[in-house]
């Protein structure tokens, strides 16, 4: 069941369903508050591939529980509010019906992700409806940030034989358009049929076409970045709250230690004060 305020649930519905008409391969950015989760929604027909990417930019730890389920409603042109309440209510039969929980932090052998990589799943709708990838903030103590991807076979492709996973949007941007250039300005050239133009173009598509991959890689790089930044600052909160505590443990021995010596010499000079040899009771005297 989802937490938070249901008219703005209704709003993040509404606006998410609409830009999935014209974007719904590209990822969305969340800020979800604690206690609470967020979702987006697209729809699947029948075999469809889709692959999900949730990624955490924010976190102490990094750790969330992500959730795949559908068909949460059969009729395509349902609206937000019935998605929204077929959602909350979760009586109706779903073929998928996927959790698990994701900590970014730890490499994961079983997919062979790695630490601070994003975590991908693919799946095959089993029917037509709308389906819905969620994030719950439920583990952490503040407010997490994290980046959902819903990436369809029928706007991107169908899924990499090795990965198993359908390419991104900006892989198969890359790909469409490549180093040779637009298929219209190769055209172009060819009708020109001007040597110099045509070599001076060639050059021009040639690094568009390096431009994009640096582009390419820089986000790959940058992406990376924030990761490991992340990882470091959680990593040092961890070192300094360690520090405390052995600094901490090491003053109570310390102060046992103190304790201890100055009992052993108390009670070694009470010993002496008590004993037969002490005192005038160890004194002779002589006429």
């Amino acid at each position: 069941m989802m937490s938070g305020s249901k008219q703005q649930l209704l709003l993040l519905i509404t606006s998410l369903l609409l830009a999935f008409e014209s974007s719904s391969s590209l990822p969305v950015n969340f800020e979800v508050a604690r206690k609470s989760s967020q979702c987006i929604f697209d729809w699947l027909e029948e075999d469809e591939r889709v692959t999900l990417e949730v990624f955490m930019r924010k976190g102490d730890p990094l750790q969330t529980l992500v959730t795949f389920k559908g068909p949460v409603s059969r009729s395509r042109e349902a609206s937000a509010s019935a998605l929204m309440r077929s959602f909350e209510s979760n009586k109706r039969a779903q073929s998928i019906d996927f959790s698990e929980f994701v900590d970014f932090e730890k490499p994961d052998r079983r997919s062979n992700r790695r630490q601070g990589e994003p975590f991908k799943k693919s799946f095959a709708a089993k029917e037509d409806g709308w389906y819905n990838l969620c994030v719950n903030n439920e583990r952490n103590s503040n407010a997490i940030a994290a980046t959902m991807d819903f990436r369809k076979s029928s706007e991107l492709g169908m899924p990499d034989a090795l990965s198993g996973h359908i390419m991104s949007y900006e892989t198969r941007v890359l790909l469409d358009n490549g180093p040779t250039g637009n298929k219209e300005d190769v055209v172009e050239e060819k009708k020109n049929q001007i040597d110099d133009t045509a070599e001076l173009m060639d050059k021009f598509h040639k690094l568009g076409g390096i431009l994009r991959k640096v582009r390419a890689k820089q986000s790959a790089f940058m992406y990376r970045l924030d990761v490991h930044k992340v990882t470091n600052e959680h990593t040092h909160s961890k070192m300094v709250v360690r520090s405390l505590i052995e600094t901490l443990v090491f003053m109570a021995v310390t102060a046992y230690q103190v304790f201890q010596v100055r009992r052993w010499f108390t009670a070694g000079k009470a010993g002496m004060l008590g004993s037969p040899m002490g005192g005038n009771a160890g004194k002779r005297s002589f006429y």
